[in-house]
C-alpha cells in the first residue's frame, strides 16, 4: 500500500519586508559609505552646515582598515610575548608550545611500570 504525501506547509510571504527604493541621488557606493564612517561625517550635519567641505586628511588604505577594524596592526603575535597575556585575567591562557618529551616503550629491558625520568635541567 502506498502512503499518500502530506501537503507542504503554506509559504510565508512576509519573510523579507519590502523597503522603499532609495532615490537616485541618495544611492551611495560602499566606498563612499565607508569613507563617511571613517571620517565621522554625518549627512544630516553636512546639510545643516552648508556647502563647507571639511579638509580630508590623507590616510593610507592600511590605516583606514586599521581604524575600521579596530586593531593596531597586521603583524602576527605568533611566538611573541603579548603584554595582555602576561598579566591580568588572561594570565597563562595563551597557547604556548613546549617541547615534547618522549618515552621509550619498545625495545627496552625493563617493564612499563617504571616512573617517568626527571626532566633534565639546562
Amino acid at each position: 500500500m502506498r502512503r499518500s504525501r502530506s501537503p507542504s506547509p503554506p509559504r510565508r510571504m512576509d519573510r523579507r519586508s519590502r523597503s522603499p527604493s532609495p532615490a537616485v541621488g541618495e544611492v551611495l557606493s560602499a566606498r563612499d559609505f565607508r569613507e563617511r564612517i571613517l571620517q565621522g561625517d554625518n549627512p544630516k550635519r553636512d546639510e545643516a552646515a552648508g556647502d563647507v567641505p571639511a579638509p580630508e586628511p590623507e590616510i593610507s588604505e592600511e590605516e583606514q582598515m586599521r581604524a575600521m577594524l579596530g586593531f593596531a596592526g597586521f603583524d602576527t603575535t605568533k611566538g611573541k610575548a603579548v603584554e595582555e597575556n602576561l598579566r591580568g585575567p588572561a594570565l597563562g591562557t595563551s597557547n604556548t608550545k613546549s617541547k615534547r618529551e618522549y618515552r621509550q616503550f619498545m625495545n627496552k629491558r625493563s617493564s612499563f611500570v617504571k616512573p617517568k625520568p626527571p626532566p633534565m635541567m639546562g
